[in-house]
């Protein structure tokens, strides 16, 4: 059988472009995608001078499958018999041309192995060629396949392989815009049930702010039919007004996040808490495009703060005047076990030292008849003795001599802290009352202590009892040396000290360190 086709028996190019528009405009008033089809199809069988049956299969879901056949004037029983057709590499012209993402132009069904599966089904009604393309979208996509059916064998022609791409084009523009309205309606009918079931009020405004577009259940929030960026603005509460329109320009010039929390006034006339936050959208140059908004009732969530925060603050005012309360006991109760203490501990020293006194005054007392007793005796030997005698052992008498003067000294001092000898306070002058005490001070500290001055010149003299400043000194010598059994140095170091501030264990004035 001859294979040959003249050219005139396929449609013109500008027939087929303005078929093309035709279908474009036909799915663009609303018809469906079917329809829309089947019109080409049957307008491509019209203009082709041979007899042909076009035919368009579309993918499934999974992407595995061929199915969902339009083919005007294709046996119907030929379309429910080959049912969903699998993509492979032996599936017929549809079902190759779509795993190849090529044309596959079948000559002769009867003799072709792509057709080895299907080959009785195609032959008992008559189908011979078979020429199938792909249809692609723009990104690439599989979208399914179109092919022409023919009664006898043919070869296709390089103007009919044109006007085959050609028709093959317009069906795949035509479904991949039916998908994008699909997509663009699926996505406006999700985006409106956000908006009508968000329980947040939603708005958008231009990047000065000036003209802002509600949505509708701004309404029913407010009871404005028309509600504007100036009716807006009116609806806040006097209070709330000028804030929230500082922070909304502040935000708005410098493009940043926006969220405030004001008052709103509602339809029944009451004013509602609400929480508002908007975020710009940017062009690629990070220039504000558009605002978009979001105001979230917080009314129950403020009278519940503001419950929280009035039982807070009776709640604190209880707190304290029960921790006043019980700090005042706990006070009181610390002031009366101090001054227990302090009873207790006054009594116990005034008991110690009344017995002490005592002690101390009775040794002084037995200490001042021995020393009184020494220095008649030594007054006797002073007058007795010849003078010759009397210029050798001169010196040893004024030694004694001396050494009674210091025990009548420290009988003083004992007496002054039995309290039985009067204190006598004047001015002395510390540095030579060390200095003349250095010597019973080394002889109470022994050979292993070395003792060192460290007094400072021009020392101010002090009021005290020169006596008592003695005892004072012998105490802390004898303690230190206690301290230091293996030896050591005893410094003594006097220097001018001027209190400036006052302090309740030193008032501020002049004194001797």
């Amino acid at each position: 059988m001859s294979l040959h086709a003249p050219s005139s028996d396929q449609p013109s190019s500008s027939d087929l472009r303005q078929y093309e528009r035709q279908t474009l405009e036909s799915l663009a008033t609303g018809l469906p995608l079917t329809s829309v089809l089947h019109a080409l199809l049957q307008r491509v069988e019209a203009l082709a001078q041979v007899r042909l049956h076009a035919c368009i299969l579309l993918l499934s879901e999974d992407g595995r499958y061929l199915q969902d056949g339009i083919a005007p004037s294709l046996p119907e029983a030929y379309s429910r018999d080959l049912g969903r057709l699998e993509i492979g590499p032996l599936a017929g012209s549809c079902g190759t041309a779509a795993y190849r993402r090529e044309a596959v132009y079948v000559e002769d069904i009867a003799c072709d192995p792509l057709w080895a599966g299907a080959r009785d089904l195609a032959l008992r009604y008559g189908l011979r060629a078979c020429w199938s393309m792909p249809l692609l979208a723009l990104d690439g996509r599989l979208l399914g396949t179109f092919a022409n059916y023919y009664l006898e064998p043919r070869r296709p022609l390089a103007a009919e392989r044109d006007a085959f791409r050609l028709v093959t084009e317009t069906a795949a523009l035509a479904i991949e815009r039916h998908q994008a309205d699909l997509q663009l309606r699926e996505s406006e009918d999700h985006y409106r049930h956000l908006v009508e079931l968000n329980p947040q009020y939603t708005w958008t405004c231009d990047p000065d702010g000036g003209r802002m577009v509600f949505s509708p259940r701004w309404q029913q929030l407010t009871g404005q039919p028309a509600l504007h960026a100036d009716t807006f603005w009116t609806l806040l509460h006097p209070d709330d007004r000028q804030a929230t329109r500082q922070a909304w320009d502040a935000a708005r010039r410098a493009g940043r996040a926006y969220d405030q929390e004001h008052r709103v006034r509602v339809a029944d006339g009451s004013h509602c808490w609400l929480r508002t936050r908007a975020y710009p959208r940017r062009d690629e140059a990070g220039a504000v495009i558009r605002w978009y908004g979001t105001s979230e009732d917080i009314d129950d969530r403020r009278e519940a703060e503001e419950a929280l925060r009035r039982e807070r603050a009776t709640l604190e005012v209880q707190v304290q005047a029960r921790t006043a309360e019980l700090e005042e006991s706990n006070r009181q109760l610390r002031e009366e076990m101090h001054s227990r203490a302090q009873a207790e501990e006054l009594l116990r020293q005034a008991q110690k030292m009344e017995a002490v006194g005592q002690l101390t005054g009775g040794i002084a007392h037995d200490f001042n008849n021995l020393l009184a007793g020494i220095q008649a005796s030594l007054d006797l030997l002073r007058r007795r003795l010849a003078p010759e005698v009397l210029a050798g052992v001169g010196s040893l008498l004024d030694t004694a001599t001396q050494s009674v003067g210091r025990g009548a000294s420290l009988t003083h001092r004992l007496l002054a802290f039995s309290r039985r000898q009067t204190l006598n306070p004047q001015a002395v002058d510390v540095a030579r009352l060390i200095g003349d005490f250095q010597e019973l001070l080394l002889h109470s500290l022994g050979p292993q202590i070395r003792c060192q001055l460290e007094l400072e010149a021009g020392l101010w003299p002090v009021d005290v009892d020169p006596h008592q400043l003695e005892n004072a000194l012998l105490n802390l010598a004898i303690n230190s040396r206690d301290a230091m059994p293996a030896g050591g140095t005893l410094t003594i170091r006097a220097r001018n000290w001027v209190q400036s501030d006052a302090d309740p264990g030193l008032p501020a004035g002049d004194y001797l360190l």
